[in-house]
């Protein structure tokens, strides 16, 4: 039977002291090139500084892993060996800059603006005991999706009927079903004499009834107090005021039922 090498202590921790090195290396120049390629992909000077600044680094990190390569003698510590080592350093900084760059496009990681879906569908605003409030029949609801997802993240209503013959808007923010959501009461700025500003009614809304997706759902509110008072204007100008004898409160309901967005 031939004999069989013995197995020494240098040559167990030797491949762990090659591959460990090497993985690092790779790792940190895929990250330079990772972000060099996101930068790019940016557009305009802010991703060419971006990018810029990204191939500086892949530069640096270049330089001192030739130095520490050739300090660390990680594949000996021979003259030749360290050599060597620098050598490596360098090419697996690069490779890996140019894996990460590579990968970026080929995976889809780069900069893409966010998407945002529509919808439009019917609304109802309900304040009970408002007498001056002439609901719209039919009010159109525009629901838009949050960025790169299904999910309804606001709900406006650009006509949702009218007080003292003023149109009346609404906006609700959702972030999901567990209360404490934004909701505005606007109205139409047109209806304003000169020198007068509209009132705007803001707080939070209660999810009554919520969809999966949030593209139907009932939001309640209570005692909306009027969130801009006066305007101080300009310097130099007189303060703008509320005209109108406007309710001092809303309370009430608005519910939505948009189409599947697009």
């Amino acid at each position: 039977m031939a004999d069989v090498a013995p197995v020494t202590t240098a040559s167990r921790v030797l491949r762990p002291a090659i591959v460990i090195p090497a993985l690092a290396l790779v790792a940190i120049g895929g990250f330079g090139g990772y972000y060099v390629a996101y930068q790019t992909s940016v557009g305009g000077l802010g991703g060419a500084i971006g990018g810029g600044i990204g191939i500086v680094g892949i530069g640096l990190a270049t330089l001192l892993a030739v130095l520490a390569g050739a300090v660390t003698g990680w594949l000996g510590t021979s003259a030749g060996r360290r050599l060597a080592s620098a050598a490596a350093s360098a090419a697996l900084v690069l490779a890996g800059a140019f894996s990460g760059a590579t990968a970026t496009g080929a995976l889809g990681l780069g900069y893409h603006e966010p998407v945002v879906l529509h919808s439009t569908g019917t609304a109802t605003l309900t304040v009970p005991g408002t007498g001056e409030l002439d609901p719209a029949p039919a009010a159109t609801a525009d629901c838009t999706s949050v960025p790169d997802g299904p999910a309804v993240e606001g709900v406006s209503v650009v006509h949702a009927g009218s007080i003292q013959g003023a149109r009346v808007l609404v906006s609700l923010g959702l972030s999901g079903p567990k209360g404490n959501e934004s909701i505005t009461i606007d109205i139409g700025g047109e209806a304003m004499p000169d020198g007068q500003i509209a009132p705007v009614w803001g707080g939070s809304a209660t999810i009554a009834q919520w969809s999966d997706d949030g593209r139907s759902g009932t939001a309640t509110f209570r005692n909306l107090g009027i969130s801009n008072p006066a305007d101080k204007g300009l310097p130099g100008e007189s303060p703008l005021g509320i005209s109108g004898s406007w309710p001092a409160t809303l309370t009430g309901s608005l519910d939505w039922e948009c189409a599947p967005l697009t």
